[in-house]
């Protein structure tokens, strides 16, 4: 399968409205599908280049319009955990940096920030081996 734009909103309909309409969300999508698609070599990932690359296209998009996916991630902020707990004396919620986040491997630390970005770590962990990092 060859990632356009419009088969990554098959695959991710969350993003369907980013910019306000569907017109204006495939154009952003199409856009960021290409330039996430030149910068990625066509050997990485093997068998899963275009798993990788969405997962990409879609941690990249879902901080920049702040856009989760609710059934995975019912956080309003990307990069923020929220805990909320419920006592006698009511009901409290906290929002907390993820420790991730806070990580001094850059690459980590931004794609830490999404559930996207996650899965993307762990297909990365998955498929290149740590010598082919340095």
């Amino acid at each position: 399968m060859s990632v356009t734009g419009t088969t990554f909103l098959t695959l991710y309909p969350e993003f369907a409205l980013v910019g306000g309409t569907s017109q204006t969300a495939a154009t952003i999508v199409a856009a960021e599908v290409a330039y996430q698609n030149s910068l990625m070599s066509d050997s990485a990932f093997g068998d899963f280049r275009d798993r990788a690359l969405c997962l990409l296209v879609a941690h990249r998009l879902a901080v920049r319009f702040r856009i989760t996916d609710t059934k995975l991630n019912a956080v309003d902020a990307p990069g923020v955990l929220t805990q909320q707990s419920s006592n006698t004396n009511g009901v409290s919620a906290t929002l907390t940096p993820s420790a991730l986040v806070g990580s001094s491997n850059a690459l980590k630390a931004d794609l830490s920030r999404t559930v996207y970005g996650l899965e993307y770590l762990s297909l990365l962990d998955t498929v290149i081996s740590p010598a082919m990092l340095v």
